[in-house]
């Protein structure tokens, strides 16, 4: 078999609703938002990340994709960013 490794990426959108009183929390919390769509993307990032297996999680994981593979040892690395690149 030919395996190799490719950086697979997505872009993943959603509707976040904001208001002052978040935004004022963040910037207490963190840092100050620049933006309303900046404070959005934290929201988004703060809910998802704890969400995402880890390292070990994905190296045991048993699910399969409709008859196409298996993705135990399939996935390597998992990391969510703020930034697109």
């Amino acid at each position: 078999m030919n395996s190799r490794v490719v950086r697979a990426k997505l872009f993943i959108t959603c509707d976040v609703i904001i208001d002052d009183a978040l935004i004022k929390n963040i910037e207490e919390q963190y840092y100050e938002v620049s933006s309303d769509e900046e404070a959005g993307a934290q929201v988004l990032f703060a809910y998802l990340n704890p969400k995402l297996p880890t390292v070990d999680q994905l190296r045991k994981d048993p699910s399969v994709w409709d008859g196409v593979c298996e993705f135990k040892d399939r996935i390597k690395e998992l990391q969510l960013s703020l930034d697109a690149e």
